[in-house]
């Protein structure tokens, strides 16, 4: 799989995306877009993905991001 590949650059929109987020939500972006680093690179290195199987990982971590809050400020 070459470095800059369709899945890489997909990642690296989701990171900044996140980094948005995680700003806006509550003040700093590292966690959040640590995480997105962390589930794209899995994918990426170990499955071998391409730009689904992001999305799909990505998807499940806005998913998991989401009721956690849900589940610790529930408002």
């Amino acid at each position: 799989m070459p470095f800059y590949s369709m899945g890489f650059v997909f990642a690296l929109a989701c990171a900044a995306f996140f980094w948005h987020a995680g700003e806006k939500e509550m003040g700093s972006g590292v966690p959040w877009t640590g995480l997105s680093v962390l589930v794209s690179g899995v994918i990426l290195m170990a499955g071998g993905g391409g730009v689904l199987a992001v999305l799909l990982g990505q998807a499940g971590l806005l998913v998991g991001i989401t009721l956690f809050r849900l589940w610790r400020d529930p408002h």
